[in-house]
């Protein structure tokens, strides 16, 4: 076994990652969450695209063939097919998980509705008004 030059740039990545996660940990707690892991995903996104649209390497080697490059084995029809399938399930399940959240944050309220419940929430609501006043 030998340790070459793969190993070495694994090595580096999980030290940068490390540092990254100790360091955003550190000084990051007072920002929101959400905006800041979209600039983060932007920022990944756009540096991925670069350096891969600039990038002379071949990225995909198998054994026996030439090595291709990402735009060689992105223009296959197998390969659009198999990215526009994943798109479709990844729209799926993302859609499924926004609607299982929406019917659990407000299911109760608009769609699960009985004459009998909103007969008890008007009541409720009347108690309240009685009460606000009483302590007014």
């Amino acid at each position: 076994m030998t340790f070459n030059r793969g190993d070495s740039l694994v090595l580096i990545c999980a030290f940068a990652f490390a540092i990254h996660m100790l360091l955003t940990g550190r000084f990051v707690s007072a920002l929101p969450v959400i905006p800041l892991t979209i600039v983060q995903l932007f920022a990944v996104g756009i540096y991925s695209t670069v350096s891969t649209a600039i990038s002379p390497e071949p990225v995909f080697y198998l054994i026996g063939k030439p090595p291709l490059s990402w735009q060689d084995s992105l223009f296959p029809s197998l390969a659009l097919l198999a990215i526009l399938i994943a798109g479709i399930i990844g729209l799926t399940g993302a859609t499924n998980i926004l609607l299982g959240i929406l019917i659990a944050e407000t299911g109760k309220k608009f769609l699960f509705r009985s004459p009998l419940s909103i007969q008890r929430n008007k009541l409720r609501v009347l108690q309240l008004d009685r009460n606000a006043r009483f302590l007014a």
